[in-house]
């Protein structure tokens, strides 16, 4: 993965790169302006750019979430400045950075310019696409505008973006269902089983979703889409992370076993098995 400039600035084990699924496969741990609780920085390069500049998300351990907080190192770098590299109030403007711009666009549709929030929300998706939540705002604006394939592809964008950013909305399943009678997307590996998948994981016995996962992740495979199978995989293993371990005995999943496939299908396919910067 591309080291970024400036990263000398900053207190990191160069090593420490996780491994997945949580935190994500290619996020380095940075200790500046840690509060103690748990809670750290770290660099992210998002799946399919590990030759682009990383972003800065704030991992929270008790969520088991990531936060995307600014677009580079040089951003972090500033705000801590500002702070006295603390974990301090002051902001920065980090004004073409993907959370600026979901924002700036949930300000827009308050204020009633939904047709100006389009654009912004076009721009937030390309900025950062493993965000789920900024497809389904998309989304729910295309179907407003009557662009029913927009609104149904971007459902399926934040159906397959990184669960760590936030798992999809109830209400992406039920436009992934619509899809299904849509011929440009019905033959999509995770559109043809709309009908069956479901947001319910953990508490249970069995889950018939993980079968269909990984179902769709061949079938991506299979069909020249590596990236999506990838994004699935993640999202399959995330899932995985946080369920019981007899859970997991059962359905055959072991992380290191899983970490190392991960790591060499990335390599095979993206040219990078985002374990090390270079």
């Amino acid at each position: 993965m591309k080291r970024p400039a400036a990263i000398e600035l900053l207190s990191f084990n160069p090593t420490n790169i996780a491994r997945g699924p949580y935190p994500c496969a290619g996020f380095l741990e940075v200790t500046d302006a840690q509060l103690g609780n748990g809670d750290y920085f770290g660099l992210y390069w998002p799946l399919g750019r590990e030759q682009q500049n990383p972003i800065i998300c704030d991992m929270m351990h008790d969520e088991g979430k990531l936060l995307p907080v600014f677009s580079c190192v040089e951003k972090f770098i500033e705000w801590m400045r500002i702070n006295d590299w603390e974990r301090g109030e002051t902001g920065i403007k980090d004004a073409d950075f993907a959370v600026s711009l979901f924002a700036q666009a949930k300000m827009l549709m308050k204020s009633g310019h939904l047709d100006d929030a389009v654009p912004v929300l076009e721009r937030a998706c390309a900025s950062l696409p493993e965000v789920s939540d900024y497809w389904f705002t998309l989304a729910g604006q295309y179907r407003r505008r009557q662009q029913t394939e927009d609104c149904l592809r971007s459902a399926l964008f934040a159906y397959r973006a990184n669960w760590a950013f936030g798992r999809p909305a109830t209400g992406i399943y039920a436009l992934l269902k619509l899809a299904m009678d849509h011929p440009a997307l019905a033959d999509d590996p995770i559109v043809r089983r709309a009908a069956i998948l479901n947001s319910q994981f953990g508490g249970v016995k069995e889950n018939t979703n993980y079968d269909l996962l990984l179902a769709c992740i061949k079938d991506y495979f299979s069909l020249g889409q590596p990236l999506a199978a990838l994004q699935v995989y993640q999202n399959y293993a995330y899932a995985m992370y946080f369920e019981t371990t007899a859970f997991q005995q059962r359905y055959g999943f072991e992380l290191g076993v899983w970490q190392n496939e991960f790591a060499a299908l990335c390599k095979q396919y993206l040219g990078d098995d985002r374990r090390a910067m270079t």
